[in-house]
């Protein structure tokens, strides 16, 4: 099942989907990010993939057109001392 088909599936349901990501859980040091976008359903924009099977140039290519045509996005982050507060995965779900 592609991205697409995933997202029209659940909008049989649901009118308004939001697709989230994070990075940053994996390495040693540093604050992790993420980012929640929310298109209107008949955006469609080449290339989007899950952000991990695409190459960073890739990223910063697709990054302009998401945020122009998203109907809302959030870009938030938790830093390194809120991760040893609450642990990496509350953290992530923090930010």
């Amino acid at each position: 099942m592609t991205l697409s088909e995933f997202d029209n599936e659940i909008r049989k349901d649901h009118n308004v989907v939001c697709g989230c990501d994070e990075a940053g859980r994996g390495p040693l040091a540093g604050d992790v990010f993420a980012a929640a976008v929310i298109f209107d359903k008949d955006t469609v924009i080449e290339g989007i993939n899950d952000s991990k099977k695409l190459t960073a140039k890739k990223r910063e290519e697709l990054f302009d057109e998401i945020i122009e045509k998203a109907v809302d996005f959030s870009i938030q982050t938790a830093t390194v001392e809120e991760i040893e507060d609450i642990n990496i995965l509350n953290a992530a779900m923090l930010a």
